[in-house]
């Protein structure tokens, strides 16, 4: 079946919005088995007009554990050819982080860093010439923290 897009000119199809990098990452101190985590999304919009950022679902992994997951929904307007931050919070699950850590402690300790997947599905809306697009949102992107701020949240 052919998507709507594969009938409009190349100039109309709207492009993925693309992913910059991973900001001001911050750990709150554990609350009832979950530890708050807030990062920015720094995101570029390369398309000619501007559209709205209108839902995120984003999941956290640690090789391929599952730490922690989000679903928000966003009224955020995005400016066209523009970069933009999306705030993201997520709650970790500390008993699943502890288990992690613990699974792959040999490797942990010897880099002094853990790596984690971050790995986000969304969708923004656009409208062009009176009709409405989603643009899809897919980011896989590992970051690194190091093991000594984590340890000091979920206390071991």
């Amino acid at each position: 079946m052919a998507s709507l897009f594969s009938f409009l000119p190349s100039f109309m199809k709207p492009k993925d919005i693309e992913f910059i990098s991973v900001s001001n990452l911050q750990f709150a101190n554990l609350q009832d088995g979950l530890i708050p985590f807030h990062l920015s999304l720094n995101l570029r919009n390369p398309n000619g007009i501007g559209a709205q950022l209108s839902s995120l679902q984003f999941d956290l992994l640690i090789g391929e554990k599952k730490i922690g997951q989000s679903q928000q929904a966003y009224f955020q307007v995005i400016e066209a050819n523009s970069d933009f931050d999306v705030k993201v919070s997520v709650n970790l699950n500390a008993d699943a982080v502890k288990q992690v850590l613990k699974d792959e402690i040999l490797e942990i300790i010897t880099d002094g860093i853990v790596k984690i997947l971050v790995n986000v599905n969304g969708t923004a809306s656009l409208k062009k010439l009176g009709m409405g697009f989603d643009i899809p949102l897919s980011i896989r992107k590992e970051i690194t923290l190091e093991l000594k701020t984590l340890l000091e949240k979920i206390k071991l």
